[in-house]
């Protein structure tokens, strides 16, 4: 049997683009009043491209652009899964890398691939991670 035959139906991706992410990720704690989805990526995506916009984040559109994802840990993104069914999906941590990195994708400039952590309540891995600032062992990207 060739690899691909073994393959289960229930395997969870290993990795995706920022597009990919964006049309999974239904939910987010990151969402302002009034808000969608779509208009929290573009609020994203024009923080990570304006240093003037965000100094946290300005530079990172241009610094994912040049030299990829940079430094332990922030090729990594954690999805929550919720709901009954699993059919809500959240973004625990990195909106700005993979709204940058999805505007890189669709302009043309370089494609992203970022690691997934699927964390499914009741699994082995259910808790969720800890926030980035608190997490002094992994560095941001700038």
């Amino acid at each position: 049997m060739a690899a691909h035959e073994h393959i289960n139906p229930y395997q969870m991706k290993l990795f995706a683009t920022g597009t990919e992410i964006q049309g999974i990720v239904n939910q987010s704690t990151d969402l302002q009043p009034g808000e969608d989805m779509s208009s929290m990526w573009e609020r994203k995506q024009r923080a990570a491209s304006d240093p003037e916009h965000d100094a946290a984040h300005g530079h990172l559109q241009e610094s994912l652009a040049t030299k990829g994802l940079v430094g332990h840990g922030n090729d990594r993104v954690h999805l929550l899964y919720g709901g009954g069914d699993q059919s809500q999906v959240a973004l625990g941590d990195a909106h700005h890398r993979v709204a940058a990195a999805a505007h890189l994708e669709r302009t043309g400039r370089r494609t992203v691939f970022f690691n997934l952590d699927h964390h499914v309540p009741g699994s082995a891995a259910a808790a969720p991670p800890k926030p980035m600032r608190d997490r002094p062992d992994r560095k941001f990207i700038m």
